[in-house]
């Protein structure tokens, strides 16, 4: 069984989300995920409408919450094309869905903290009716 990086933690369970939805592929059983060689067939994004969904992005590069000296994360480059495509093809098929792709920022708790603290509302509505 692989226990590389891409394995582990939050980038293991976001890149295997984005291959079960069809927008990554992996170069081989193990290591870091790799863009899909070929355009992966849309997922099924059909299954979730009704749904509300919020997307939220950095593109991988320092942004204002990064401390000083950040770098560039190439592996969030990478996936920042993916999340494109399936912000595109969620509104394509008339998905209700919050996106901001905010550009600056990298693979960060404070840019998480900051997106959970935005995206509270839409998580906790159905909780309080």
């Amino acid at each position: 069984m692989c226990d590389g990086p891409a394995v582990r933690g939050g980038r293991g369970v976001l890149a295997a989300a984005l291959v079960i939805l069809g927008f990554l592929g992996l170069a081989s059983g193990c290591g870091a995920p790799q863009p899909a060689a070929a355009p992966a067939p849309p997922p099924d994004v059909a299954r979730i409408l009704g749904t509300r969904v919020f997307l939220a992005a950095g593109d991988g590069k320092p942004g204002p919450l990064d401390a000083a000296g950040a770098t560039t994360d190439p592996i969030e480059v990478s996936i920042g094309a993916q999340n494109r495509a399936f912000a595109q093809h969620l509104q394509a098929v008339g998905t209700a869905a919050t996106v901001d792709l905010y550009g600056a920022g990298t693979h960060n708790w404070v840019y998480w903290q900051r997106e959970l603290h935005r995206a509270w509302p839409l998580l906790t509505a159905d909780l309080l009716r």
